[in-house]
């Protein structure tokens, strides 16, 4: 085992570039769900809602099929027989893209006539929380937000958000489109608490298994088995499931899991200072990344420790350019 020397520490931070589906409601990446190779988009969903279809359509191929007659479901946790009408939709992780699906519901008036529920298994909502560096701005413009290129009148645009907090003259002296990144995610906590009674914050999603009528046939809803924080399992039934559950972190196989001096750039923000405790060692740190947040932490790092030794090792040539793509 390598021992943590305080003022010759060797700490590797990875920094792989991510992509995930964000801001626009208009893209999620295809989540692979269950062993019947059947997908969900929150695309497509949103598609759906904004289409304005009955309640009872059934959309595209790629939203799940749990579609159902009404067929209610026995709790089998009670001991007695009560009949739990299934929700109509139920999505798993509640980050922006949920975030958008609920605001997209609300908009549509659908939200009081519909049953929905979403499952997150953080203890609140958190947007890279490991990534709110001091100074660190958004690559979008701020109309890329949550609702606006849907609906520019809707109560959730990033213009209400800076109305509402007194902060609309404030960001318009600033002269720039991009907000910085702890202003944003101020602006999806602000929508996220709008939907509270609907979110199951610290709860976290083991299975999602196809039920099927008299079992075969077409798939007709869906179970979705959690356990909350207090270690209480439910099982709940759902006619849609939606998964956005975001990017995961990745660290080579060929470095340890257990050293502490070893994060993932979700977690600097939240690790360094316990990790490098003294701001005037001269620690040497290799980050390992070529995308922005290996640029972003390399910067931060030579901020916050001025002795520090800092190596970016890419495997390219060049570092990434930031995503400059129209969306």
């Amino acid at each position: 085992m390598v021992s943590f020397n305080r003022t010759h520490s060797h700490s590797i931070i990875f920094a792989p570039s991510i992509h995930n589906g964000f801001a626009n409601i208009k893209w999620l990446p295809q989540t692979y769900l269950s062993n019947n190779h059947e997908w969900t988009h929150a695309r497509k969903w949103v598609q759906y809602v904004n289409s304005g279809l009955p309640k009872d359509t059934v959309p595209g191929t790629d939203i799940l099929l749990a579609h159902s007659p009404s067929t209610p479901k026995t709790d089998s946790n009670s001991d007695h027989s009560t009949i739990i009408e299934p929700y109509d939709l139920i999505c798993v992780g509640f980050g922006p893209a949920s975030l958008s699906i609920a605001i997209a519901l609300h908009d549509r008036g659908l939200a009081s006539s519909s049953r929905v529920l979403y499952l997150e298994k953080q203890s609140s909502f958190a947007w890279h929380a490991g990534m709110l560096l001091p100074g660190s701005r958004m690559q979008i413009s701020f109309i890329k937000d949550l609702a606006s290129l849907r609906d520019p009148r809707s109560h959730f645009t990033f213009i209400n958000y800076l109305h509402q907090n007194n902060r609309l003259i404030h960001f318009t002296n600033l002269g720039t489109f991009l907000p910085l990144r702890e202003e944003y995610n101020d602006y999806l906590t602000w929508c996220a608490s709008h939907f509270d009674d609907s979110v199951r914050y610290g709860e976290t999603v083991h299975a999602v298994n196809p039920v099927r009528l008299n079992g075969q046939g077409p798939v007709a809803m869906f179970e979705v088995q959690s356990t909350d924080a207090s270690g209480v399992t439910q099982t709940r039934t759902s006619r849609h499931v939606v998964v956005a559950v975001g990017g995961r972190p990745n660290i080579p196989t060929a470095f340890p899991t257990n050293d502490k001096r070893i994060i993932h750039s979700s977690e600097y923000a939240s690790m360094v200072a316990s990790v490098l405790g003294d701001r005037e060692a001269p620690y040497k740190v290799a980050v390992v990344g070529a995308g922005q947040s290996a640029a972003e932490i390399y910067a931060d790092l030579h901020s916050r420790y001025p002795n520090c030794h800092t190596r970016l090792i890419i495997r390219g040539q060049a570092l990434k350019p930031s995503d400059d793509s129209p969306l």
